[in-house]
């Protein structure tokens, strides 16, 4: 089976709203690592597992803490899901919402 086109290509700069409403701009090569994930439901419990794995290993694993690595979570909820996901589960990762591209910047 051959690889997908995609693969080994870069990965396109984009930018939406995070939780807070705020822009956030995705330019890869620029700046610290970014480690992005992907979910489709914020307050699942496969989603709710996710997210709180990455935000208690930015708190506790060491390779994290040198990397300085930024870890963005991305699903199609809207902004305002969003916003009570982050409060609800204390993240301290940035998530971005697509939910509507006519949001897109």
């Amino acid at each position: 089976m051959a690889p997908h086109p995609l693969v080994g290509k870069a990965a396109p700069s984009f930018a939406i709203p995070d939780s807070d409403g705020n822009t956030y701009e995705f330019k890869p090569g620029q700046g610290k690592p970014i480690a992005l994930f992907f979910y489709p439901e914020s307050g699942s419990y496969g989603c709710t597992r996710e997210a709180c794995q990455f935000r208690d290993a930015l708190a506790e694993k060491e390779i994290y803490k040198r990397s300085n690595v930024q870890v963005v979570g991305v699903s199609p909820d809207s902004v305002k899901k969003q916003k009570e996901f982050v409060e609800k589960q204390k993240l301290t990762v940035r998530l971005v919402a697509f939910s509507d591209p006519s949001d897109w910047v």
